[in-house]
This record gives structure tokens, sequence and C-alpha cells, in this order.
């Protein structure tokens, strides 16, 4: 078969494959809560005719509105998306978001003439994987859009000075994007990097690297367009005070906020537990390799003197940003796949073909394509797996409101009408807040900056170490507790005063007094079919602790069909170990009843009426071995009360 032939087909199988990758990674539920608390500033701004809105309104407990938080422009526009299109119209906004994340990256791949090799849909496949920890729908998504923007913008002007073009339109495209994104999200910060690297990087290239791309004249146009970022970002509703307030957050003299504590998008890179091969460090690592071989050959190409500064200072800039902060993990790749390919260009010389760089010989060119090709599969297919497969815990592949988000525990509550405050945890407050107010309040979410006078205070419940003290300090008469929150929410299990009114797959319900006293627990619908292995352990477990054991049995047997492709195999068979537990207490096995309670109490299900079971079990082995037979009799009797009257056996 004609090899140009051979080749239009792989590049043709690589993209089919790459837009099928896009079209599962990104088909997801709504995963993050903050989206919800935006629609509510979005909404307070529509009714109040204000740019300012503010954060005070929707909780009971101590608030401040110091902090400045600049997002307007974006609220309104994923308000109006959700108004006019509903939820779809935010799943289409991701995929358009990522569909021109992959447009730009192409274009300047076509700029560098590399839209025949392969390797180029990997970096592609790269870029659009590593885009992710920046995708989700709120006014961060954005920010990945303007960073890739800012990145093209930056990449075309040194192409247009390496061809003898005129870059200064993408020099001053620059502060134009910043004057929109500084009204978008607070992390147009994140680019401060770029300018200054980029800005020192070009003027050492212009004195100390021989053909260095800028002219005078047009480095003196880089700089002004650079400097009017710096005003660009005071054009906003709060002034001068805003980046005067993200000089005194973000740079190196700040002091860390006490809610990094529990927010994972401040973890490492690193701390993520990631152990597959698209794991971010494995990427990070393999990013660097290819960029300093290119670099290196760049260098040999064009001579022992040439070094683009600009690129290496930007990339070893992004690089401790992007490792140490997962939120910011998708600047570096980003960048770096843009020097990839303009190293690539700067490696193959003058008289090259388009097909392969004069200093790389012909095996190493034709083999290496042949690794794209192998590497491209097997992410592509790891990314396809992870999306159907193991998806994060609360989510699916699909589309909805994930269980991150309280949504059959807040429409209880609203039918309910039960007070007009609650306790709940920071994770789903923004959507409580947001389908709840002013109907109730909330007592936190995950804005986190209105609540830091009182953080650790509020962090303690959240963990169940400190829970009387803070019931009597901050007193309310209902609780809405995530599920994930083990501390928090067994204090209130264990409560004399507090009963639990209704569970779903996210939180659970409680409410104080003795008017509820015997009534009859609700359960959400949702729990008969849930769609996430992960969040029906957590149910599991939270059904044993309360003794709903017939929601225990069913959940188990959702992970034992529909979600068996999901479960972990251990918290499986932990799982069906204390089903089987149950089932030999009911026959009157007690040996089998105590090894199995035994393997399971150690491993993570620990309830009351099991603690004394296991107690029990101990004693009668133990009596039994004294030659005591009455005693043992005895407790025999008292476990065959507690065995419970239906176990289904499997």
């Amino acid at each position: 078969m004609d090899r140009v032939l051979i080749r239009k087909i792989v590049l043709g199988v690589l993209l089919a494959a790459l837009v099928a990758v896009i079209a599962m990674r990104y088909a997801e539920p709504i995963l993050d809560g903050d989206l919800f608390w935006h629609f509510a500033y979005a909404k307070q701004m529509l009714e109040h005719h204000t740019l300012v809105p503010d954060p005070t309104l929707y909780s009971w407990t101590p608030v401040n509105g110091r902090t400045i938080y600049c997002a307007w422009l974006s609220e309104l526009t994923l308000f109006g998306l959700w108004n006019v299109f509903g939820m779809a119209g935010l799943f289409v906004l991701r995929y358009l978001v990522i569909t021109a994340i992959a447009g730009l990256f192409w274009s300047t791949i076509r700029r560098a003439r590399f839209t025949t090799c392969p390797a180029t849909l990997l970096v592609i496949l790269t870029l659009v994987v590593t885009a992710y920890t920046g995708s989700l729908q709120k006014p961060e998504l954005f920010s990945l859009l303007f960073f890739h923007i800012a990145l093209w913008c930056y990449f075309r002007a040194k192409f247009a000075a390496r061809d003898g073009e005129d870059p200064r339109m993408w020099f001053y495209a620059v502060p134009l994007l910043m004057l929109i994104w500084a009204n978008m999200h607070g992390a147009h910060i994140l680019l401060a990097p770029l300018l200054v690297a980029t800005a020192v990087g070009e003027i050492l290239s212009h004195r100390f690297s021989p053909g260095a791309l800028f002219s005078h004249r047009q480095l003196t146009h880089l700089l002004s367009a650079w400097a009017l970022c710096a005003f660009a970002v005071c054009l906003t509703p709060y002034g001068i005070a805003y980046p005067l307030q993200n000089l005194s957050q973000f740079g190196p003299w700040a002091k860390a906020q006490p809610s990094a504590a529990w927010n994972t998008a401040h973890l490492p890179i690193y701390a993520m537990g990631a152990t597959n091969l698209l794991s971010l460090p494995q990427i990070f690592a393999l990013l660097a390799l290819a960029v300093i071989v290119l670099f290196l050959v760049a260098v040999w190409q064009r001579g022992r003197g040439f070094i683009d500064w600009a690129l290496g200072l930007s990339l070893i800039g992004y690089l401790p940003l992007s490792v140490q902060i997962i939120r910011a993990s998708y600047l570096w790749p980003a960048l770096t796949c843009y020097a990839i390919v303009y190293l690539a260009c700067l490696a193959r010389g003058e008289h090259d073909s388009v097909e392969r760089p004069s200093l790389l010989p012909s095996w190493l060119w034709r083999h290496g394509q042949i690794f794209a090709v192998i590497a491209f599969a097997a992410i592509a297919l790891r990314v396809g797996y992870d999306a159907y497969a193991q998806p994060d815990i609360g989510s699916w592949l699909g589309f909805g409101v994930s269980y991150h988000n309280p949504v059959p525990e807040a429409e209880f509550l609203a039918q309910a009408n039960l007070g007009t405050r609650f306790y709940n945890t920071f994770d789903s407050g923004g959507y409580l807040l947001w389908r709840l107010y002013p109907q109730y309040r909330v007592m936190v979410d995950s804005r986190s900056f209105p609540y830091l006078d009182w953080f650790q205070d509020q962090y303690s419940f959240a963990y169940g170490t400190n829970f009387r003290e803070f019931l009597a300090r901050y007193p309310a008469d209902l609780a809405i507790i995530d599920l994930n929150k083990e501390g928090c929410w067994r204090s209130f299990v264990r409560a004399e005063d507090w009963h639990l009114l209704f569970y779903g797959p996210t939180a659970a319900i409680f409410a104080l007094g003795t008017a509820h006293t015997g009534h009859r627990i609700g359960k959400s619908a949702v729990l008969q079919h849930l769609r996430n292995a992960r969040t029906a352990f957590t149910v599991f477990d939270f059904s044993v602790i309360i003794g709903d054991y017939e929601m225990a049995w069913n959940i188990l047997a959702q992970l034992e069909t529909t979600l068996a492709w999901q479960a972990d195999t251990t918290l499986l068979k932990r799982a069906r170990n204390y089903r089987a537990g149950h089932a030999a207490l009911a026959r009157g096995d007690y040996d089998e009843a105590e090894s199995l309670f035994d393997s399971v109490l150690s491993s993570g299900i620990v309830a009351d009426r099991d603690v004394l079971i296991l107690t029990l079990l101990h004693s009668r082995r133990k009596l039994l071995s004294q030659g005591n037979s009455t005693a043992a009799q005895t407790v025999s009797a008292g476990l065959a009360r507690l065995a419970l009257p239906h176990v289904p056996v499997r």
C-alpha cells in the first residue's frame, strides 16, 4: 500500500480517537458546587443592578465581605447560558472550550508545518488531557481558555517575527485579553509569570543570543503591551484595590490561607495518589524530557550561542507552580506543548523537508513516529477506560448533577420547610445556598473567603472534633451533613437530642428535639439506582451505622450487579463479608460469624451494634474454651436476639 495513503489512514484513525477521547473524558456531571454560588451571585447582581455582589446575604454564621472576588462577567455568562439552555448549555460550553484549546494549538502546528506528523496528535492529546483540572464548569473554565489564548498569541508573534511579519497585533491582543480576563476570574494573575519571564527572557535573548527573533523596535512593543496588562487588571468594578489585593495574597510574601487545608485543589500533583499511566508526575517527566531534547537539538542547529531565554525562563517559572498546586497543573503542560512545536520548528533546518529535521537519522524519525502512535493508543485507551470504569467519586460517564451536590436532600428541606438555618459542611454548601436561599441560610459554603475569621471552628466541626462546643457557640435546629464527613455525622447519630430525618447519596439530614422521635426515616429514591460505586460504598457504610440494613443490602446488591465494573474488589469483599457475618449469626453459626466480624470490623465498618456482637462472640468462645457451657449458652441466647431477621444470601 502507498506510504502516503497509510499515513493518511493512521492520521485519520488517530484523529477519530482524539475526538472520542475528548467526548468521553469530558462527559461528566456537574462536579463542583462552586457553580451554584456563582449562579446566586449572578442572580443577585441582576436583581440589585450591581456588579458588586454582597457575599454576606446567604449565611447565618459570622461572615465578612473584605475579600474582593471579581468574576461578574463569567458569572453572568454562566447564569445566562443556564437560563437559556439549561444544564446542557454548560456541558456544551465545556466541550467548546476544550475544542477551542485544541483548535488554537492545531493552528500553531499548521504554522510550524507539522500537520502530517503523528507525534503532533500525541501532543494535542496530552494538551487536552492535562487541561482537565481547569475545565470544571465555573469561572475557572474561562481562565483555562484565556491562558491558552495568551500562549497562542505569544507564539504567533514568535512565528510572525521568524517569518519576517509584523508581530505587534499579537502583542497588543494580550492586554485586551487581560481586560476581559480580569473581570471573569481571579486566575488572571497566573499569566504574570509568563509576562515577567518573557519580558526578561526576550531582553536577555536580544542582548546575548545571536539571531534573536524580535528586533529592538518589536521588543519595545512587547514590553509596552505587557505593561498595559498591569493597567488592564485595574479596569474592574473594584479599581486598583483588586490588583493590590492579589499582590498581597499571591505574592511570595503571602501567608497561606486556612481554607487551603481542606481544598484538594491546593495539593501538589504527586500527592493525588495516581499510579496509572496518566499520573501527572509521569506526564510532566515525559514532557520535560521532550522539551530538553528539543532545546539541545535547536541549540545545535542554530549555533551554540543561540538560547531562547524567554522560553527557558517561562518553562522554569511555571514548573514549580504547576507541580505544587493541582489546580494550576494545566499551565506548565500547555506551555510545554507549545514550546515543543516551536523548538521542533527551530530544530528543523532551513532546507529540511516537512517530514524530518536533517539532524535526525531517518530510522530514528521513523521509530519515533511509531512510538508516538503506540503512546497515543495507550493514553487514549487509558483515558477511555478511566472515564467508563473509574470515574471520580460522585461522578459517572454522562451528564447531570453529581453526587457532590445534595440535590434530593435539598429538595427534602425545601418541601419540609423546617426552619431558617442549618448546620452543613463546606463541600455541599454552594448547592444548598443556590437551591434554598432565602428559605434557609447556610452555615458555610465552599467560597471559604467570607468565613476565614472562624474557619478553624467549622473545619474542626466538619471532622467531628469539637461537636458540642460548636453547637453551643452556633445554635441551629437542623443539620445536613455530607456522608463523607464521617466524624461529623457520627456525632449527630450518637447525640440523643438529634434525630435522623432523611438521607440520600450525598448527605444526611438531622433535626434537634423530640418532635421527630420515632419518625420514619426518609430515603431518596436515587439510592435505588446509584451510578457511582465509591458513592455506593459510602452510603452502604452509613446505612449499616444507622441500622438501615434493608438499604444496606440493596446497595450491596447494586455493587454486585450494575456497579460491579466500578467496584473496588477489596471494599466489595469487605461488604460481602459483613453481610455473610450477619447471615452466619442468623443461622447460629457463631464460629464463622466471629471470624467474619473480626475481619470486617478491623477494616472499616464499625457500628455500635456490631461492636457489641463481636464482644459477645469473643466472650462465647472464651467461655467455651474454659468449659463454661452454661454461660456460653446464655451469651448465645443474647446473640440470637441480636441476629437480623432477614439477611439475603448470595
